[in-house]
């Protein structure tokens, strides 16, 4: 029976956060892409087009460094963990009118992995006909 994981957060850029997990023996990274930043070409070395693709469409996922499909449970304890520490957050809060509809719970995280086939990366959530589409 493996371990519930531990997330430690390590760094943020460009809309992505990066944590390390502590998953029983396995100890790993993941990725979660919590927003996408406004689109630069000086920036960045791809077209509008493939930033859609690249980042935009992968706002609110996980999925684990170097390629490794990410299990649904360690998804589900990334969920929980963001939950709590909205929770924490709002118990802090100074006492204000209704402080809970200050900042609303975070959107739940679906899972990601890379698709060797498709050269990208791929939503567990997303449509099998629009993986081809894209």
């Amino acid at each position: 029976m493996s371990q519930c994981p531990a997330f430690h957060f390590r760094s943020s850029f460009m809309g992505e956060s990066d944590y390390d997990v502590t998953d029983g023996f396995e100890q790993y990274r993941v990725h979660w892409r919590h927003h996408a930043p406004d689109y630069s070409p000086h920036g960045l070395t791809i077209s509008r087009e493939q930033y859609e693709i690249d980042v935009v469409r992968m706002v609110g996922t996980l999925h684990r460094g170097g390629g490794a499909p990410i299990e649904q449970r360690v998804v589900d304890a990334f969920n929980a963990m963001l939950a709590e520490r909205h929770q924490a957050f709002v118990r802090e809060m100074p006492d204000a009118p209704a402080p809970q509809t200050m900042m609303d719970a975070p959107a739940l995280v679906v899972g990601a992995r890379w698709d060797s086939s498709l050269h990208r990366m791929v939503r567990y959530d997303e449509n099998p006909a629009a993986r081809q589409a894209a």
